[in-house]
């Protein structure tokens, strides 16, 4: 399958997009979710997939890798952590996301614990100076 760069909407469009940065087809699509990251890991999951922080060493951190329902929500989340750098939001396709042992659905997120990996199917990358408020 062909990852497809998205572009950036730009600054005045994001409102009126309620912050979303993919095409509605992908944005309404109940099995494509989205996961927020930065460039260097961005490399490191198209090479080895995607992995818990707690697989990557990181002191406290989570078991599972979290995919977020909306673009925005996974823009947000990333922009609390890293307000002045370049992120990039990766659209992923599920095949499944009914709840089961290994993964936890949410309202706005799920949470995989197993490791299953999802296809990643086009990303976008936002720039280190879009604020997002």
């Amino acid at each position: 399958m062909t990852i497809v760069e998205h572009p950036f909407p730009g600054a005045p469009k994001m409102e009126e997009l309620q912050y979303r940065v993919f095409p509605e087809s992908l944005e309404n699509d109940p099995l494509v979710l989205f996961h927020a990251t930065l460039p260097a890991d961005y490399d490191a999951i198209l090479l080895s997939g995607f992995k818990t922080a707690a697989q990557l060493g990181k002191p406290n951190g989570l078991a599972s890798v979290s995919y977020a329902k909306q673009s925005s929500t996974a823009l947000g989340h990333i922009r609390n952590r890293h307000k002045n750098q370049e992120v990039i939001i990766i659209a992923v396709q599920f095949q499944s996301l009914v709840a089961r042992q290994g993964m936890v659905v949410n309202a706005s997120d799920i949470h995989v614990y197993d490791g299953t990996q999802p296809a990643i199917i086009g990303f976008c990358r936002v720039p280190e100076d879009y604020l997002f408020v």
